[in-house]
């Protein structure tokens, strides 16, 4: 995957941090809080998986093809609409489209986006590393059996799935390596080591951070003084990290 901002006359405002992780491990409550502060702008979708190329149409299963068919759909709507409200979910794949969800940053230091598969994704650390040199990524990680479990039930709780949480685990070994399905790659998520590995490897001289779940469970404050810490061209103290952070609406 390559992409050619040069050609574009004026410079596009690009990322310059990318928020990547477990499923289910609070990555979607640092993009909220992340978004509240004057200094930072993120991505108007959550999710876009621009730079994960397995996360394409065509890799989708024929179960999940026909709502990942209609997301797109409704993604471009979204995309040559007035982009006034943000978005979650929504697989980005041209390069023009994805600058669309930067062009409001007006300037802010640090300017990123979320997306969860980046972590996993064989494709996405290289890719990133490539095009935007300068990048810094931050993995939020939670334990693996934990994140099994919260996965499991959110997806019951959507009515994709309707078995105990055994029978679902041998469905996702039967899944396992196949297209993108219901319960894969549900199992590959928590296969941290050589993930990690990868974007250790390609961003340690940059940044590369780690936030833990119990981190933002048990210190809100703490975790979010630590996470601005880490990206040290962001001006915080205690006052900006204990007011005006309200927590997103949950999902489960």
């Amino acid at each position: 995957m390559r992409f050619d901002a040069a050609q574009t006359l004026n410079a596009p405002v690009v990322p310059n941090f990318f928020i990547a992780g477990a499923p289910k491990a609070g990555t979607t409550s640092l993009y909220h809080y992340s978004s509240q502060h004057p200094e930072i702008y993120v991505s108007l979708i959550k999710e876009p998986n621009y730079f994960a190329s397995e996360i394409r149409l065509d890799q989708f299963s024929e179960s999940l093809r026909p709502q990942a068919e209609q997301d797109t759909r409704d993604l471009r709507a979204y995309l040559e609409g007035p982009l006034r409200e943000k978005r979650f979910g929504g697989v980005v794949t041209e390069w023009h489209d994805y600058l669309k969800l930067f062009q409001q940053a007006e300037g802010r230091k640090a300017i990123g986006e979320a997306s969860v598969c980046y972590l996993w994704s064989e494709s996405a650390a290289a890719n990133i590393r490539r095009n935007i040199p300068d990048a810094r990524i931050i993995l939020v990680l939670r334990n693996p059996i934990e994140m099994a479990i919260s996965i499991y039930l959110q997806t019951v709780k959507t009515g994709a799935l309707c078995c105990n949480f055994r029978d679902a685990m041998e469905m996702a070994l039967e899944q396992r390596g196949g297209k993108i399905d219901v319960l894969h790659p549900f199992l590959d998520f928590g296969l941290y080591y050589e993930q990690v590995q990868g974007c250790w490897r390609r961003f340690r001289k940059n940044g590369c951070g780690f936030i833990g779940t119990r981190c933002t469970r048990r210190s809100r404050h703490g975790c979010w003084q630590t996470y601005f810490v880490f990206w040290t061209w962001i001006r915080t103290s205690a006052r900006t990290c204990r007011s005006g952070i309200s927590p997103p609406e949950s999902r489960i």
